[in-house]
């Protein structure tokens, strides 16, 4: 009997059922996890939004000082017109601001020119006036890259330091804490903006706002 004509048998795989019955295993899962999360108990959901609720006016209390503080030092540095040199705002922990340098300073000196005083009293005032317990109030003082060589100050490290160290014990003086107080010196490390140009030329509208003091009023932080 020949073999020819005989229809040759196929047997097909069939394995992929079984990565496909897992496949909707895991699907069913997968909805059945999406529905109990759909459908919270009561309880647990006031209990979430009393959390919420918490956390947002704990959120707020804490907030509220520093906000009337920026506020005051706007309206303070708006009425002695002095936007040029001193700038304020808010940050993640509280209240940044800055002062030009050249506005409150000869050139190399740390002492205080006449004219920035009334200012610096004003200002010392609203700070000394902040209504919250745990905070700290911090002094960077900050040059440009031009080096400097003095017998008071060997070199820009000095000059930044005494110049923070300055500011601090004037807000003393004017009322603040010692105990919340801090002074920091950065030299020129820490630019806002480049001291040179691509050649390596100074930029000296770029030195002039990098010549400057930051105090930094923010909740502490263990």
């Amino acid at each position: 009997m020949t073999q020819r004509g005989k229809k040759k048998e196929v047997h097909e795989d069939e394995s992929w059922l079984l990565t496909y019955a897992d496949f909707i295993t895991l699907l069913m899962c997968f909805f059945v996890i999406i529905l109990s999360m759909s459908e919270p108990k009561q309880a647990d959901v006031e209990l979430l939004q009393d959390a919420l609720e918490e956390f947002n006016k704990n959120t707020a209390d804490k907030a509220k000082p520093f906000n009337d503080l920026f506020d005051n030092l706007q309206v303070l540095i708006a009425e002695m017109q002095m936007e040029s040199a001193i700038s304020v705002e808010k940050t993640n922990r509280g209240v940044l601001l800055e002062l030009s340098a050249s506005s409150f300073y000869d050139p190399g000196s740390a002492n205080f020119r006449p004219e920035a005083i009334p200012v610096l009293e004003k200002m010392a005032k609203v700070l000394a006036s902040f209504d919250y317990e745990d905070y700290l109030c911090q002094i960077d003082g900050h040059t440009d890259d031009a080096p400097i060589q003095t017998p008071q100050f060997p070199s820009n490290w000095e000059l930044s330091a005494v110049r923070a160290t300055t500011v601090v014990r004037f807000l003393i003086e004017h009322g603040m804490e010692k105990e919340k107080m801090r002074a920091a010196g950065y030299a020129d490390i820490m630019p806002k903006v480049p001291n040179l140009d691509e050649f390596g030329n100074p930029i000296e509208e770029n030195r002039e706002l990098n010549r400057r003091i930051v105090i930094k009023v923010e909740r502490r932080v263990e």
